[in-house]
C-alpha cells in the first residue's frame, strides 16, 4: 500500500520502514552544480563480527585480543621487577664493605671460606684471630682439618666473592650475599607473575621484599642463609612452572580420546627443581625440609587432577587400570605412573646434586672425619671414605639436635612470626659515646608492618588453600610449611630469627595476595580442567570501595615504615635517639 501524498517524510508508519523524501527533498548534484571541493560520503562499515559471524572467527579475535593483553602485561611486569631489583641493588650494596671487621657469625663463615679455598677443606683457627684476618694477616691458616656442621657450596659462594674482590676486603666477605639478596627479589617477581598474572602485584611482592630488613640484613653480611634462600625459593618457582606446564598437558591426556595414556613424561622443570633444592640441602640442612614438602605438594596436585578427570569422566583411566574402579583408579595411577616419575625426577636429583658438592671432602684425605672406620677396623678399604661420610653426617645430626647453648639472642619460631625478637649482629659507635652520639646498628628486624599483617595473610592463605582449594595460596602455604613450620619441632634449640630471611619472600607473597583480594586483582580460578592461566579470563569482580582504599592504604604504611626502618637494618650512621626511636620494644635490643 503506497504512503498518503501528505505524509511527512521523516514520519514512518508503525512496523513499517520510512517512506522515501519527496521528489523536492531529492536533489541530485550534477557536474554543474557539484561544489568544487565536495568530498563522496563513505557507506557506512558493517561491523566485521556480529551475531552471525563464525565462532572460529570469534575465537581467533578473543585469543588475539588476549595475547596482545597478555604481552603488555608481561611488558609491565618485567619493568617493574627491573624496578624492584634496583631499589634492591641500592639498599644492599650502598656501604656494604664499610665495617672492616667481621659481623656476628661471619667470624665462622668468612673464614671457612677462606680455608676451603686455600686447603680444600674447612680448618680450625685460633681465637682471637678476627682483627688479624680482616687485616689480612693469614698466618694462623693451617691445615688443621676443623669439625663443620653445614655443608660446603654456601662457604664456596661467599668464598668467591673473597677470591675476586680480596681476601681482607670486606666488600669481598659480602658481596655473594648482597648479589643473592638481589636475585631473591627477582626471583620472588618471577613466582608473583606465575602466580597472580598481574603486573601490580608483580610489583608489590617485589617492593616488598626489596625493602624488608630481614632481608636487607641478611644480604649485607656474609652468612648462609642468604643463600640458601635464593636456593629455595628457585627450586619453588620451578615446581610452579612445572605445574603450569605439566598439569594442562597431563589433563588432555587424561581425557583424551584413548583415556590411558596417563604418563606426564620428562618433566624438565621438575628437575630443575631438584636441583636448585639439591643446591639448598648442599647449604643447610633446612632445605631437606622444604624439598620433602614440595614433593607432597606435587604428588596432591596429580592426585586431585586424577580424581577431577573422574568426575568428569567416570571413564577416564578405564582402559590402563582394567578391573579397578572408581578413586583406586585415581590412586594408583598418581602413585604409580605420577609419583615414582616425579619422586626420581625431584628427590634423587636433589640427593645427587647434594653428594656432588661434598665432592671435595671425598678428594681430600685431610679433610675432618677421614680415617675413622681405618683406625677402628685397623685396615684399609675402597669403602672407608663412604663409612667415614656416613659417621661424619650422624655426628652433624647429633650436634644439631642438641645445640641447647644459652644465647641473648635466642628466640622460638612462633615469636618469629611478629617479629618478637630480632637478632642484633652489630652495633658500634664510631665516635665515642659523649652527648647524642652516633651509632651504626644492623639488626634482623623486619618491616614491622609487614610481619604483623602478613599473621593475618598467613590465616587466610590456609583458608583459601583449604576451603577455595586455590592452588597459588597452597604454593605460598608450601613456603610456611617448608621453612618455618619444621622449627616448630625444634623449640628447645638455640635457634635464631635470622634463619627466616628463607620466608621472606613467601611473607611478601602471602600479604600481596592479601592486598590482591582486597583490590580485586586477583582473579578467580579458570573453573574448566583444560584450562590455563593464558586462555581464560576471569569475569570482573565487584569490589567494595572501602576494601580496595584498605589495600593502597596497606601497601602505603608498608613502604613508608620500611623507609623508617632501614637505618638500623643495614649499618647507616644515626644519632643514637634516632636509633632509639625505632626500638618500639625492649625484645627489640
Amino acid at each position: 500500500m503506497p504512503y498518503p501524498a501528505n505524509i511527512e517524510y521523516m514520519q514512518a508508519m508503525p512496523g513499517r520502514p520510512a517512506p522515501p523524501p519527496p521528489a523536492a527533498a531529492r536533489q541530485t548534484l550534477t557536474k554543474s552544480n557539484k561544489p568544487k571541493f565536495a568530498r563522496a560520503r563513505r557507506r557506512p562499515r558493517a561491523p566485521r563480527w556480529t551475531s552471525v559471524t563464525s565462532l572460529p572467527r570469534l575465537y581467533l579475535r578473543g585469543w588475539r585480543g588476549q595475547q596482545a593483553r597478555e604481552e603488555i602485561e608481561k611488558q609491565r611486569a618485567w619493568i617493574v621487577t627491573v624496578i624492584a631489583c634496583v631499589i634492591a641493588a641500592i639498599a644492599r650494596l650502598v656501604r656494604l664493605g664499610t665495617t672492616h671487621k667481621l659481623i656476628f657469625d661471619e667470624t665462622y663463615y668468612v673464614k671457612d671460606a677462606y680455608s676451603l679455598w686455600r686447603f680444600g677443606y674447612e680448618t680450625n683457627w685460633p681465637k682471637g684471630t678476627d682483627a688479624k684476618f680482616a687485616a689480612g694477616d693469614f698466618a694462623a691458616a693451617v691445615a688443621d682439618p676443623a669439625f663443620v656442621v653445614h655443608p660446603p657450596l654456601g662457604k664456596w659462594i661467599i668464598g668467591l666473592g673473597m677470591k675476586i674482590f680480596g681476601w681482607s676486603s670486606p666488600f669481598g666477605w659480602r658481596i655473594a650475599t648482597a648479589i643473592c639478596g638481589i636475585i631473591l627479589v627477582y626471583l620472588t617477581c618471577r613466582l608473583a607473575w606465575a602466580l597472580f598474572n598481574s603486573w601490580i602485584l608483580t610489583g608489590i611482592a617485589g617492593m616488598f621484599i626489596a625493602t624488608d630488613g630481614v632481608a636487607i640484613s641478611l644480604s649485607r653480611v656474609g652468612l648462609l642463609d642468604g643463600v640458601l634462600a635464593v636456593f629455595c625459593l628457585a627450586g619453588v618457582l620451578c615446581v610452579v612452572y612445572d605445574q603450569l606446564q605439566v598439569r594442562q598437558r597431563l589433563a588432555r591426556q587424561l581425557l583424551g580420546p584413548k583415556l590411558g595414556n596417563d604418563l606426564a613424561g620428562m618433566r624438565w622443570w621438575l628437575v630443575a627443581a631438584g636441583v636448585w633444592l639439591g643446591c639448598a640441602c648442599a647449604v643447610k640442612w633446612s632445605g631437606l625440609y622444604l624439598l620433602a614438602v614440595c614433593g607432597i605438594f606435587v604428588f596432591l596436585r596429580d592426585l586431585t587432577l586424577r580424581l577431577s578427570a573422574l568426575r568428569i569422566s567416570p571413564h577416564s583411566l578405564s582402559k590402563q587400570y582394567p578391573g579397578i574402579k572408581g578413586k583406586q583408579r585415581a590412586w594408583l595411577g598418581a602413585i604409580v605412573r605420577g609419583g615414582l616419575p616425579a619422586f626420581a625426577q625431584l628427590v634423587l636429583v636433589a640427593f645427587a646434586v647434594y653428594l656432588l658438592n661434598w665432592w671435595n671432602w671425598f678428594t681430600h684425605p685431610g679433610a675432618w672425619g677421614h680415617g675413622k672406620t681405618a683406625a677402628a677396623a685397623e685396615h684399609s678399604s675402597w669403602l672407608d671414605p663412604i663409612s667415614d661420610y656416613v659417621t661424619y653426617m650422624s655426628e652433624v645430626m647429633t650436634f644439631h639436635t642438641g645445640v641447647t647453648s644459652k644465647h641473648p639472642y635466642q628466640s622460638y619460631p612462633w615469636q618469629w612470626l611478629i617479629n618478637q625478637r630480632p637478632t642484633s649482629m652489630l652495633f658500634e659507635k664510631p665516635h665515642g659515646d659523649n652527648g647524642d652520639f652516633t651509632v651504626e646498628a644492623m639488626s634482623s628486624l623486619g618491616n614491622p608492618m609487614l610481619w604483623w599483617v602478613g599473621v593475618i595473610a598467613l590465616a587466610v592463605i590456609i583458608y583459601c588453600t583449604v576451603v577455595r582449594r586455590d592452588w597459588r595460596a597452597g604454593v605460598i602455604l608450601v613456603g610456611y610449611l617448608g621453612l618455618w613450620a619444621p622449627w616448630l619441632f625444634y623449640w628447645y634449640r638455640t635457634i635464631f630469627m635470622f634463619y627466616m630471611v628463607v620466608l621472606t619472600p613467601f611473607l611478601a607473597l602471602a600479604v600481596t595476595y592479601l592486598i590482591g583480594l582486597l583490590l580485586g586483582l586477583l582473579r578467580p580460578l579458570p573453573q574448566p580442567l583444560l584450562a590455563c592461566r593464558d586462555q581464560l579470563v576471569a569475569p570482573p569482580q565487584r569490589t567494595p570501595d572501602i576494601a580496595v582504599s584498605m589495600g593502597i592504604a596497606l601497601v602505603i604504611v608498608i613502604l613508608m615504615v620500611a623507609v623508617f626502618f632501614y637505618p638500623v637494618v643495614s649499618g647507616m650512621p644515626i644519632p643514637y635517639s634516632h636509633w632509639g626511636w625505632r626500638m618500639w620494644f625492649s625484645s627489640w635490643i
